[in-house]
């Protein structure tokens, strides 16, 4: 009687809770760390899970071929399964009491994009964790993210009828809600860890007659669940005849009024916030401010500029924005909501300026900078290109605003990025102009990407020791050895706990 009324908890457990299986059964995954969920049989002390590989029908195979267990005391473990590209049979086998029973046999595999087959692609470990071992790194120039031994754990598919190069991601980064943001191709997107779209905002749409948004650079989600993006603002500017120092500026199908005379188009930025339904809720155009500063000067002696707005970071406790401009060598720090801009550091213009030059007037902490951030004690931090000082390595600087003052910077601690980039202590054959971003860990260590030679990311402690380090490299099947791939940014995972809590996330989604 005991056994006909375990068999019957077991059919039913299996029959209408099927649903309650995950993976789903001939689900292709795009990860090999899997979480499996089944249905809790009562009475049953200890699960385990069991997966071989291949596509498998007989128990007796089934059991000759197993290659991984993962016992747990609840209905779920998650469980690594070796490699991409493969097919996989599980099942689950209960214990209660003293009796052991096997559920069916159930069906996934993996899928494969070139980035994460380890004979053509690898994140080459230069020198191994010394903290931070539980981590993991999404490398945008691999479209997917590793563990801190070097080894894939996930990759971005094509979503949304987008093919490879269209689904080639910036800024890809695990989200404080469990999922990951990206910009690409043809917007910004939020997806989970099974690469299922949870929102999207495509780019190139017109939100009023005279702009339309085109996203880069750098997407968050912020805490309450709204997405903050950059975007671009392009406009056509002349001088005003009266002489003061100030633009005519009018979106760039318009005519300028007749008291200006035209010079050329100008590239701004805004900052745009989104609800979850894809209503604006708050935005911010860099014009605004622009429009009647010193970058008159700039431009009125060497002609239109794109000002390069190519990162921000919102302190969202202190309601604080601060917003990086590359090409003019400028942080704007701005009160939210009220869009007032409260602090500047950075570079200054000034009248007499000789044309087609452009002095370093009162700014010699970074140039070229990218990933402007605000650290745990309130200090300015960012990746420096160093792109004005040719022969000169990058830097990442903490900087420490003066008191009493909105302009200065003190800085109070500094990485130089060489021995950490290449291996060997020599200088850049030339100048770097572009990418790279640096996060703080909570233990306050720092995790660098540059873009580069090399493209190297790594972890260096306020005692400038690194604790680690790799290069994204392919394989060159001409010239037989590995080469260098360009990768815009990284992003990391600093505890397996937060990847777990990813992963748990995609099977309610």
């Amino acid at each position: 009687m005991k056994k006909l009324l375990f068999v019957v908890l077991l059919s039913l457990a299996f029959g209408n809770l099927r649903a309650q299986i995950f993976p789903r059964e001939g689900s292709k995954l795009c990860y090999r760390l899997v979480g499996f969920s089944f249905p809790a049989l009562p009475g049953a002390g200890k699960y385990r899970v069991e997966i071989a590989m291949g596509h498998i029908q007989q128990d007796a195979a089934f059991e000759k071929g197993i290659v991984v267990t993962a016992s747990t005391a609840k209905n779920k473990v998650i469980a690594e399964v070796p490699s991409f590209g493969k097919d996989y049979t599980w099942r689950i086998v209960y214990t209660t009491g003293k009796k052991q029973s096997n559920s069916q046999l159930y069906h996934f595999s993996t899928g494969m994009i070139p980035e994460v087959d380890t004979t053509d692609f690898r994140l080459h470990v230069l020198v191994n964790a010394q903290t931070h071992k539980d981590a993991y790194v999404f490398v945008d120039g691999a479209k997917a993210l590793f563990d801190m031994n070097g080894k894939p754990i996930w990759f971005l598919p094509n979503i949304d009828s987008m093919n490879s190069e269209e689904c080639r991601p910036r800024d890809l980064k695990l989200t404080p809600q469990g999922t990951i943001t990206m910009v690409v191709h043809k917007g910004i997107y939020e997806i989970d860890y099974n690469a299922k779209v949870q929102w999207k905002m495509p780019k190139n749409v017109r939100r009023s007659p005279d702009s339309v948004e085109f996203f880069h650079h750098e997407f968050t989600r912020l805490s309450n669940g709204h997405y903050m993006v950059l975007g671009d603002e392009k406009l056509l500017f002349g001088n005003s005849v009266t002489g003061d120092s100030a633009f005519v500026l009018v979106p760039m199908d318009k005519p300028l009024p007749n008291n200006a005379t035209r010079r050329d188009r100008i590239a701004f930025g805004t900052i745009v916030e989104y609800d979850k339904n894809n209503k604006v809720v708050w935005s911010w155009k860099s014009s605004d401010y622009f429009k009647k500063s010193d970058i008159f000067f700039y431009v009125s002696r060497l002609g239109a500029i794109d000002v390069h707005e190519n990162a921000f970071y919102f302190d969202e406790k202190n309601k604080a924005i601060y917003v990086s401009f590359k090409n003019i060598d400028r942080i704007l720090k701005i009160k939210y909501p009220e869009g007032t801009v409260s602090a500047v550091y950075g570079e200054k213009y000034e009248k007499g300026m000789v044309k087609g030059t452009v002095e370093r007037a009162g700014n010699d902490l970074f140039c070229g900078q990218h990933s402007t951030r605000v650290s745990a004690n309130g200090d300015i931090y960012l990746f420096n290109n160093n792109s004005c000082n040719k022969g000169f390595w990058p830097t990442v600087a903490v900087l420490q605003p003066a008191a009493g003052t909105k302009t200065g910077l003190k800085k109070i601690w500094e990485y130089v990025c060489d021995v950490a980039y290449t291996g060997i202590n020599t200088p850049p054959p030339y100048s770097y102009a572009v990418g790279g971003n640096v996060i703080e860990l909570p233990d306050h260590s720092f995790f660098v990407t540059l873009v580069g030679s090399s493209s190297n990311i790594f972890i260096v402690d306020r005692q400038k020791e690194i604790k680690w380090s790799a290069v994204m490299q392919k394989w060159n099947r001409v010239t037989k050895e590995w080469n260098y791939v360009l990768n815009y940014r990284s992003s990391i995972i600093t505890s397996r706990s937060d990847l777990e809590r990813l992963i748990w996330n995609s099977e309610k989604s």
